[in-house]
């Protein structure tokens, strides 16, 4: 009686699950890496968000003095403070729209692991095949 090693099929089958194992592995962390990178995206987006609504408090406060000294002063000094007022707006729109675009769903979707999950899955069925 002879003892025989594991069948072809055995150790195909034994490749096959630990290089499935590995892709996987590999794909959790590739995810992992991914969703760190735009949860920083995010957290900067907020803080665009938040420096936009700072300078628009500041816009507010200055054009509401530019409108108190309009009536109660001569034309000179409220309308430095409009156009003071003017650029402080100017800086919450660039922060505001700069947190939009930094806030936009399609730049937080985690392309690159969905793109190497799709070729992942056409290898897989290639090799089925």
């Amino acid at each position: 009686m002879t003892v025989e090693g594991p069948s072809t099929f055995t150790v195909l089958l034994r490749g096959l699950l630990d290089d499935l194992g590995r892709l996987w592995r590999g794909e959790l962390e590739l995810a992992r890496l991914e969703l760190e990178d735009k949860l920083h995206q995010l957290l900067g987006g907020i803080w665009m968000l938040g420096g936009g609504m700072v300078f628009a408090i500041v816009a507010l406060v200055l054009a509401a003095q530019a409108l108190v000294e309009a009536l109660t002063q001569t034309m000179e000094p409220w309308l430095a403070n409009l156009v003071v007022a003017g650029g402080a707006l100017l800086l919450c729109l660039i922060f505001l729209l700069a947190a939009r675009r930094a806030l936009a769903a399609r730049n937080l979707k985690p392309t690159r692991t969905l793109r190497s999950l799709s070729k992942d899955a056409d290898a897989i069925q290639e090799a089925i095949e």
